[in-house]
Protein backbone atom coordinates (compact mmCIF):
# COMPACT_ATOMS: atom_id res chain seq x y z
CA UNK A 1 0.00 0.00 0.00
CA UNK A 2 3.01 2.58 0.75
CA UNK A 3 4.31 2.02 -2.59
CA UNK A 4 0.86 2.38 -4.29
CA UNK A 5 0.33 5.54 -2.58
CA UNK A 6 3.73 6.76 -3.17
CA UNK A 7 3.37 6.59 -7.17
CA UNK A 8 0.30 7.93 -6.86
CA UNK A 9 1.45 11.13 -5.19
CA UNK A 10 4.32 10.85 -7.49
CA UNK A 11 1.78 10.68 -10.52
CA UNK A 12 -0.63 13.88 -9.40
CA UNK A 13 3.26 15.94 -8.94
CA UNK A 14 4.34 15.14 -12.10
CA UNK A 15 0.88 16.62 -13.75
CA UNK A 16 0.87 19.27 -11.92
CA UNK A 17 4.09 20.21 -13.14
CA UNK A 18 4.29 19.26 -16.61
CA UNK A 19 0.53 19.72 -17.49
CA UNK A 20 0.17 22.96 -16.57
CA UNK A 21 -0.25 25.82 -19.30
CA UNK A 22 2.82 27.79 -20.35
CA UNK A 23 3.03 31.15 -19.60
CA UNK A 24 4.03 34.07 -21.42
CA UNK A 25 7.68 35.21 -20.89
CA UNK A 26 6.99 38.52 -21.19
CA UNK A 27 4.40 37.52 -18.25
CA UNK A 28 6.53 35.71 -16.37
CA UNK A 29 7.53 38.65 -13.93
CA UNK A 30 3.96 39.04 -12.96
CA UNK A 31 3.49 35.68 -11.70
CA UNK A 32 1.97 35.63 -7.95
CA UNK A 33 1.00 39.36 -8.02
CA UNK A 34 -2.31 40.48 -8.39
CA UNK A 35 -1.18 43.61 -10.20
CA UNK A 36 -3.24 45.21 -12.97
CA UNK A 37 -1.11 47.48 -16.19
CA UNK A 38 -4.08 48.89 -17.54
CA UNK A 39 -2.56 50.72 -20.75
CA UNK A 40 0.79 48.80 -21.04
CA UNK A 41 1.96 47.05 -23.76
CA UNK A 42 2.89 43.32 -23.70
CA UNK A 43 6.56 42.58 -23.54
CA UNK A 44 7.12 46.10 -23.18
CA UNK A 45 9.88 47.24 -20.56
CA UNK A 46 7.87 49.73 -18.91
CA UNK A 47 5.06 46.46 -18.29
CA UNK A 48 8.02 44.67 -16.25
CA UNK A 49 7.90 47.31 -13.32
CA UNK A 50 6.60 45.34 -11.32
CA UNK A 51 8.65 42.39 -11.23
CA UNK A 52 9.38 42.45 -7.66
CA UNK A 53 7.20 44.77 -6.07
CA UNK A 54 5.72 43.93 -3.08
CA UNK A 55 2.49 41.75 -3.05
CA UNK A 56 0.33 44.59 -0.91
CA UNK A 57 1.80 47.41 -3.50
CA UNK A 58 -0.49 49.88 -4.95
CA UNK A 59 -1.26 48.53 -8.20
CA UNK A 60 0.72 50.05 -11.43
CA UNK A 61 -0.81 52.61 -13.22
CA UNK A 62 0.53 55.43 -15.90
CA UNK A 63 0.55 58.44 -14.07
CA UNK A 64 1.42 60.82 -17.23
CA UNK A 65 3.40 61.36 -20.28
CA UNK A 66 7.10 63.14 -20.51
CA UNK A 67 6.00 65.70 -22.57
CA UNK A 68 9.71 67.83 -22.81
CA UNK A 69 12.97 66.56 -21.84
CA UNK A 70 16.55 68.45 -22.21
CA UNK A 71 19.98 66.18 -22.30
CA UNK A 72 18.57 62.67 -20.54
CA UNK A 73 16.09 61.59 -18.09
CA UNK A 74 16.71 58.23 -16.48
CA UNK A 75 13.05 56.16 -14.75
CA UNK A 76 14.25 53.61 -12.70
CA UNK A 77 11.76 50.89 -11.87
CA UNK A 78 11.32 48.89 -8.38
CA UNK A 79 13.91 45.71 -9.59
CA UNK A 80 16.32 48.48 -10.72
CA UNK A 81 15.52 48.20 -14.36
CA UNK A 82 16.70 51.49 -15.80
CA UNK A 83 14.92 52.66 -18.97
CA UNK A 84 15.57 56.33 -20.94
CA UNK A 85 12.67 57.89 -21.10
CA UNK A 86 11.73 59.92 -24.07
CA UNK A 87 9.55 62.83 -25.15
CA UNK A 88 5.62 60.88 -25.33
CA UNK A 89 6.83 57.92 -23.06
CA UNK A 90 4.58 56.93 -20.58
CA UNK A 91 5.52 57.63 -17.21
CA UNK A 92 4.22 55.03 -13.96
CA UNK A 93 4.11 54.72 -10.68
CA UNK A 94 6.68 53.87 -8.48
CA UNK A 95 9.34 54.66 -10.88
CA UNK A 96 12.42 56.83 -9.99
CA UNK A 97 13.63 59.40 -12.12
CA UNK A 98 16.73 61.13 -12.55
CA UNK A 99 17.99 63.77 -14.37
CA UNK A 100 21.84 64.65 -14.21
CA UNK A 101 23.67 68.05 -14.00
CA UNK A 102 23.01 69.18 -17.67
CA UNK A 103 19.09 67.49 -18.36
CA UNK A 104 15.86 68.88 -16.98
CA UNK A 105 12.55 67.30 -18.31
CA UNK A 106 8.59 67.85 -18.08
CA UNK A 107 5.50 65.68 -17.68
CA UNK A 108 1.99 66.26 -18.23
CA UNK A 109 0.02 63.76 -15.49
CA UNK A 110 -3.15 62.28 -16.26
CA UNK A 111 -5.20 64.74 -14.12
CA UNK A 112 -3.64 67.83 -16.74
CA UNK A 113 -0.81 68.72 -13.45
CA UNK A 114 2.42 69.86 -14.94
CA UNK A 115 5.56 68.83 -13.26
CA UNK A 116 9.01 70.00 -14.36
CA UNK A 117 12.06 68.69 -13.17
CA UNK A 118 15.42 70.51 -12.67
CA UNK A 119 18.85 69.06 -13.27
CA UNK A 120 20.29 67.02 -10.25
CA UNK A 121 17.09 65.80 -9.25
CA UNK A 122 15.63 62.43 -8.05
CA UNK A 123 12.32 62.05 -7.03
CA UNK A 124 10.26 59.14 -6.39
CA UNK A 125 6.43 58.83 -7.80
CA UNK A 126 4.40 57.32 -5.69
CA UNK A 127 1.25 57.55 -7.32
CA UNK A 128 -0.16 60.10 -10.00
CA UNK A 129 -0.48 63.17 -7.24
CA UNK A 130 1.89 61.63 -4.99
CA UNK A 131 5.47 62.65 -5.42
CA UNK A 132 8.83 61.91 -2.97
CA UNK A 133 11.60 64.26 -3.70
CA UNK A 134 15.27 62.94 -2.65
CA UNK A 135 16.77 65.74 -3.88
CA UNK A 136 16.87 68.45 -6.86
CA UNK A 137 14.39 70.63 -7.83
CA UNK A 138 10.51 70.21 -9.14
CA UNK A 139 8.36 73.26 -10.54
CA UNK A 140 4.12 72.29 -10.43
CA UNK A 141 1.46 73.92 -11.98
CA UNK A 142 -1.24 72.42 -10.67
CA UNK A 143 -4.83 72.70 -11.89
CA UNK A 144 -7.40 74.81 -10.04
CA UNK A 145 -9.09 72.00 -8.08
CA UNK A 146 -6.57 69.05 -7.97
CA UNK A 147 -4.34 68.83 -4.78
CA UNK A 148 -1.14 67.47 -5.38
CA UNK A 149 1.61 66.00 -1.95
CA UNK A 150 5.07 66.46 -2.24
CA UNK A 151 6.90 65.11 0.73
CA UNK A 152 10.73 65.31 1.59
CA UNK A 153 12.66 64.40 4.59
CA UNK A 154 12.30 67.31 6.19
CA UNK A 155 9.00 67.70 5.26
CA UNK A 156 5.57 67.30 3.65
CA UNK A 157 3.53 69.43 1.39
CA UNK A 158 -0.20 69.53 0.50
CA UNK A 159 -1.02 71.91 -2.10
CA UNK A 160 -4.26 72.89 -3.81
CA UNK A 161 -4.75 74.42 -7.49
CA UNK A 162 -1.11 75.73 -6.89
CA UNK A 163 1.87 76.95 -8.90
CA UNK A 164 5.05 76.20 -6.57
CA UNK A 165 8.78 75.55 -6.71
CA UNK A 166 10.30 72.78 -4.40
CA UNK A 167 13.90 72.37 -4.40
CA UNK A 168 15.89 70.36 -1.44
CA UNK A 169 19.26 72.43 -0.79
CA UNK A 170 22.26 71.91 0.89
CA UNK A 171 22.63 71.70 4.42
CA UNK A 172 19.19 69.97 5.01
CA UNK A 173 17.09 72.86 4.11
CA UNK A 174 14.12 72.53 1.49
CA UNK A 175 12.82 76.02 0.29
CA UNK A 176 9.40 75.99 -1.21
CA UNK A 177 8.13 79.32 -2.99
CA UNK A 178 4.29 79.38 -3.80
CA UNK A 179 3.07 81.60 -6.77
CA UNK A 180 -0.41 80.33 -6.92
CA UNK A 181 -2.94 78.90 -4.80
CA UNK A 182 -2.86 77.36 -1.22
CA UNK A 183 -0.28 75.19 0.04
CA UNK A 184 0.02 73.23 3.45
CA UNK A 185 3.41 72.48 5.10
CA UNK A 186 3.84 70.03 8.00
CA UNK A 187 7.25 70.14 9.42
CA UNK A 188 9.12 69.23 12.57
CA UNK A 189 8.03 72.16 14.09
CA UNK A 190 4.39 72.34 12.85
CA UNK A 191 2.99 72.98 10.08
CA UNK A 192 2.18 76.20 8.19
CA UNK A 193 -0.66 77.37 5.84
CA UNK A 194 1.39 79.64 2.29
CA UNK A 195 -1.14 81.25 -0.43
CA UNK A 196 -0.03 83.19 -3.04
CA UNK A 197 3.58 85.10 -3.22
CA UNK A 198 4.60 83.35 0.09
CA UNK A 199 7.89 81.23 0.88
CA UNK A 200 9.32 79.06 3.38
CA UNK A 201 12.85 77.84 4.55
CA UNK A 202 12.80 74.69 6.42
CA UNK A 203 15.91 73.59 8.42
CA UNK A 204 16.87 71.22 11.08
CA UNK A 205 16.79 74.29 13.62
CA UNK A 206 14.43 76.28 12.22
CA UNK A 207 11.48 77.69 10.19
CA UNK A 208 11.19 80.81 8.13
CA UNK A 209 8.05 82.00 6.57
CA UNK A 210 8.41 85.21 4.16
CA UNK A 211 5.41 87.39 2.14
CA UNK A 212 5.39 89.21 -1.21
CA UNK A 213 8.67 87.36 -2.65
CA UNK A 214 8.04 87.81 -6.25
CA UNK A 215 10.07 91.01 -6.18
CA UNK A 216 12.97 88.60 -5.02
CA UNK A 217 12.10 85.45 -6.44
CA UNK A 218 10.37 85.22 -8.99
CA UNK A 219 10.12 81.84 -11.51
CA UNK A 220 13.11 80.20 -11.85
CA UNK A 221 14.83 80.83 -15.54
CA UNK A 222 15.30 77.03 -15.67
CA UNK A 223 11.87 76.30 -16.76
CA UNK A 224 12.11 77.58 -20.62
CA UNK A 225 14.74 74.82 -21.02
CA UNK A 226 11.43 72.34 -20.78
CA UNK A 227 8.44 74.71 -22.09
CA UNK A 228 5.43 72.85 -24.05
Amino acid sequence: MKILSRIITWCLFCGAVFCRPAMDPADRSFAGYDIPVEGMKPGNAAARLTGVMDQKADSIKKIGTIKAVVGSLKAESGDRYIRLAKVNDDIFSRERLITDYRSAAGIRTEKGDIVKINADTEVNIRKEDQFYLHKGELFYSIEKNNMFFINTYACSCTALGAEMNIKVAEAGKVRIYVYEGEVRVEHSFGKNMLGRDMSIEVSPDAVVVEKNISEEHGKPGWLKRVDF
